[in-house]
């Protein structure tokens, strides 16, 4: 007779996280607000991908010339690879053409990319360190302000973390399995995310580097964590054969979009794109501390405690955790053009050194449980109430972004204080176990305190409800009641607005120029176009066709 299998509550935990996690995306996922930047081009380029998966078109039909370098009027739509559009539009194709089927796959991706990081920090610390960083990572604030649309880069940035998780996993278990076949489906995750997100994904390369290379370096000889050099050719190989085939296709295609937007890309590293440039140090003093908000303290006290392990005791697993964020950190502090969201796949690797610091505290490590004492006190205590909100923009940056929250350095300060007095401690008398035991469970004040504030900012986001304006109603009257040819001009009430008019009434959408309608009215009938005009004002003298109170809109027909 079996014995009855003993229930694992940390698998049961790990399920009801990312069940609630889940669950709590859905809630209000369906508003109507589409954002000008960027989900509502996400979301009309994924909708013309149903019709022709191999075309990306945000235009239909260019009825005005475009400028290659305006991304946002453009008819071929190379701005973004495919991958995360061609989602959006598999789930719209099947649910239908609404928000809620275009983010369904950011919130099922999110919630996955978290179970990764779990089994991540399972094979590379402990089934705590995953349960802690899942946890963290499947109620990360500003990942339901993605999945949700609500800041920029949105469904391209959840898949991209996804993907780039994914790839990292296969790595680890290439090197601890000495699976040849796990290298190559690493480097087929690692060409997902290029086709998510460009040249990001080769963080998934720099982690498989470490794992290959350092423990020569280090003289690691039995690490279970170590890479055979040989599987980085079967990896690369793999990553460009799942690249290649769109790489050509648009290059043959759309070679002239295609060259302009690769360009686009590599101008980051030296040119200031879009405004983004910042200070050398805007990422750690900046962007990271509105990314991660009140755990960003005790993540960057698991960093230094990481640091340590790998340069004193050569624990190869800490190195890994610290490549993958140094690896995404460093570029980004040599690049000219510093965009927030593209630091996203980093989150992860903070997390899990979070969850390391934890899994060394419970584990009887004086060094640990100091430092998260520390770091989880003055987290709790000291941290600013919200995210910094000034300072997105260039205008008001100051030449180093440490001068905005030079708290930072005097938390940390603190909590690692905290640590070497606990250490120090433990050198000179043994801490006797009650004694440890009650200093673990003090940790529970704190940290129970902070995953509060943490998962109520992640519920605030389901509560936002956008749904003006919509519309909704306008769009769906302008596709029963006008032809395909009919173009839009939209007086804007709100930045890009007319992105959702286009999105809901399937015609092309302009913005109304400032000196009027007359000369480009008369561009859009010399191509063929029959233009309209949708504006909040009731009152323009010209032939009405629609007035839609509900949304304080009015379509006018064009003399």
């Amino acid at each position: 007779m079996r014995p009855a299998s003993r229930v694992n509550p940390v698998s049961w935990g790990l399920a009801a996280l990312l069940l609630v996690s889940f669950l709590l995306k859905l809630r209000n996922l369906d508003h109507l607000a589409l954002r000008g930047l960027d989900e509502s081009f996400h979301v009309i380029v994924a909708r013309n991908l149903i019709d022709d998966p191999l075309r990306p078109v945000l235009y239909r039909a260019p009825f005005l010339p475009a400028p290659i370098e305006d991304w946002q009027q453009q008819h071929v739509w190379m701005h973004k690879p495919p991958l995360a559009l061609w989602q959006m539009a598999g789930s719209m194709a099947l649910l239908g053409e609404t928000p809620l089927a275009a983010r369904l796959p950011s919130a099922l991706l999110s919630t996955l990319a978290a179970l990764l990081t779990f089994l991540i920090g399972v094979r590379l610390v402990g089934p705590i360190a995953g349960l802690v960083a899942a946890g963290a990572q499947a109620f990360h604030p500003v990942v339901w302000m993605q999945v949700h649309g609500y800041v920029f880069s949105d469904a391209i940035d959840v898949s991209l973390v996804f993907y780039t998780e994914l790839g990292v996993w296969f790595v680890i278990r290439a090197a601890q399995r000495r699976s040849r076949l796990d290298a190559i489906l690493a480097g087929v995750a690692m060409g997902l995310a290029h086709l998510t997100k460009s040249y990001l994904a080769l963080i998934v390369l720099g982690v498989a580097l470490v794992a290959a290379f350092a423990p020569r370096l280090l003289r690691l000889r039995a690490e279970r964590n170590k890479l055979r050099p040989r599987f980085l050719s079967a990896l690369i190989l793999a990553a460009v054969a799942t690249t290649l085939p769109w790489t050509l296709w648009a290059w043959s295609q759309f070679p002239r979009a295609f060259a302009y937007e690769h360009g686009h890309v590599l101008a980051h590293l030296t040119r200031d794109i879009e405004s983004w440039a910042g200070p050398w140090d805007r990422i750690p003093f900046d962007y990271w501390v509105r990314m991660f908000h009140v755990l960003y303290v005790p993540a960057l006290a698991g960093g230094v405690i990481a640091t340590w392990d790998a340069l004193r005791h050569r624990r190869l697993s800490r190195l890994l955790l610290l490549a993958w964020a140094l690896g995404v950190l460093v570029p980004h502090l040599l690049a000219t053009t510093k965009t927030p969201s593209a630091t996203m796949i980093a989150s992860p690797a903070l997390f899990l050194l979070l969850g390391a610091l934890v899994q060394d505290a419970v584990a009887r490590r004086p060094l640990a449980l100091g430092a998260l004492l520390g770091s989880l006190v003055v987290a709790s205590l000291l941290h600013p109430s919200k995210p910094p909100t000034s300072g997105m923009g260039i205008p008001d940056a100051p030449l180093t972004a440490l001068r905005l929250n030079p708290w930072v350095l005097w938390h940390m300060l603190i909590a690692m204080l905290g640590g070497a007095a606990m250490s120090l401690f433990a050198r000179r008398r043994t801490i006797p176990a009650r004694v440890y035991a009650t200093l673990l469970l003090l940790c529970v004040i704190p940290g129970g305190w902070l995953c509060w504030r943490w998962t109520k900012l992640a519920y605030a986001v389901t509560k936002i409800n956008d749904n003006e304006p919509a519309h909704v109603q306008t769009g769906a009257w302008l596709r029963a009641n006008t032809p395909e040819n009919a173009v839009l001009l939209v007086d804007e009430r709100e930045k890009l607005e007319r992105m959702q008019a286009m999105f809901w009434s399937r015609r092309n959408a302009y913005a109304l120029p400032a000196m009027g309608f007359e000369s480009i009215a008369r561009d859009i009938r010399s191509v063929g176009g029959e233009p309209l005009l949708i504006s909040g004002n009731p009152d323009l003298p010209l032939p009405v066709l629609v007035r839609v109170e509900a949304e304080r809109r009015s379509v006018y027909r064009l003399p």
